[in-house]
């Protein structure tokens, strides 16, 4: 999500993203095979990583084991700490 029209300098720093070169906000959303959405986070600023994301959302600890997770590339030790949540 970009956002425009931004005053606040402490704001205006963290929900910059490095990669996309905007400000935006990130959320975690997890959903079923189905379609269905089970899990939608609290809004991050850009700034935070998807690792930090995953962990502090909270979907891990609400996924039962057993679940598979479908990471994209940007998550990279939230994977190790997954694997103690959900069995492959």
């Amino acid at each position: 999500m970009e956002l425009d029209n931004l005053s606040a300098a402490t704001v205006f720093v963290q929900i910059f993203s490095q990669y996309k070169h905007f400000h935006t906000v990130k959320f975690n959303v997890g959903g079923h095979a189905a379609g269905i959405f089970y899990h939608v986070s609290a809004g991050y600023g850009g700034s935070i990583s998807d690792d930090d994301l995953l962990l502090l959302s909270g979907i891990l600890q609400q996924l039962p084991r057993g679940s598979r997770l479908l990471l994209d590339k940007g998550y990279k030790t939230a994977l190790v700490e997954a694997l103690k949540y959900v069995s492959w």
